[in-house]
């Protein structure tokens, strides 16, 4: 006989109309030139009946999820608001392949060595060897394209290349993991615009490219809208070891929303900050149709 007991669902919600959800799912898919290959969606179409139940009702649905396992930054690092702006718009350019992340992760020698091959060499000749001169600035204005090369040399390198101190190598597989979100905003709009009944309002998702700083956005949501965050291991209080870090991201994107509906079964495992500490701020949670199928075929079991 199953211990599972019964779970609340989204259909046990009341009221939805002008409420705002915060819906966590896994949307943990490859991403190439900013497109998910289409046998990898399935994913993004399982989510889809948890968020339309929500905006087909006038409700508002907030949708995050982790992608890859980037070295996030830690939010008391990212206080200073000059700072964050340059890491977001450094993550940005780079659709969050974390170039610049492994340049930094190099010793003084290392960095002056691959911008010794680059077109700021001349530049990068006037920089010390010690922390803090600009080195990793000087990397990190480069285009996208100059620093995969310059990356894909220094790990073919007979001497630096044989260095395997650098945990970006194994969590970005070289550079070409996307880790951005972003793609996933505009097809996931595609997904829910299709086979529209006639008459219906066209469904619009919106981006938001800090899942930390992201009220605004929240704000300007109208009933039967979605809004995305960006990638929320961008932040690694996510994954903290220390409750009391996760726990500050939790409190954070908790006061976007009324509800929090979990449809991420394959992550549910984590002990994180968007699948436990929200829930666990709010004081209530329940699962999405996803979560649901398959807490039911366990049940069978």
């Amino acid at each position: 006989m199953s211990i599972l007991k019964h779970k609340r669902s989204i259909d046990d919600i009341y009221p939805i109309y002008n409420k705002t959800v915060l819906l966590r799912v896994d949307y943990n898919i490859p991403i190439k030139d900013s497109t998910i290959p289409k046998p990898r969606e399935s994913r993004l179409r399982a989510s889809l009946p948890t968020i339309r139940r929500v905006i087909s009702r006038g409700g508002k649905a907030i949708v995050m999820s982790h992608l890859g396992r980037p070295t996030g930054h830690n939010l008391n690092v990212l206080r200073d608001e000059e700072k964050r702006r340059k890491y977001l718009k450094i993550w940005r350019d780079e659709k969050g392949t974390g170039k610049t992340t492994f340049f930094a992760l190099c010793d003084g020698e290392e960095k002056r060595k691959i911008l010794s091959w680059s077109s700021v060499a001349e530049e990068a000749k006037a920089l010390g060897m010690g922390s803090g001169v600009g080195k990793t600035d000087l990397f990190a204005s480069l285009e996208d394209e100059e620093k995969k090369m310059l990356l894909h040399r220094f790990q073919r390198d007979i001497h630096y290349g044989r260095n395997d101190n650098f945990p970006q190598l194994r969590q970005y597989h070289g550079f070409e993991e996307e880790l951005t979100l972003r793609p996933v905003a505009r097809r996931l709009e595609e997904l829910l615009n299709e086979d529209l009944e006639e008459g219906h309002p066209r469904v619009v998702v919106r981006f938001a490219e800090d899942c930390m700083h992201a009220e605004e956005e929240a704000k300007r949501l109208e009933p039967g809208q979605v809004l995305l965050l960006e990638n929320v291991r961008f932040y690694s209080n996510e994954n903290a070891r220390e409750e009391s870090e996760r726990m500050i991201m939790a409190r954070k994107i908790a006061s976007y929303g009324d509800y929090f509906v979990s449809d991420a079964f394959g992550t549910s495992h984590r002990n994180s900050a968007t699948m436990v500490g929200i829930p666990k701020v709010m004081g209530h949670g329940c699962c999405g149709y996803l979560m649901k199928k398959e807490i039911e075929a366990f049940a069978d079991v």
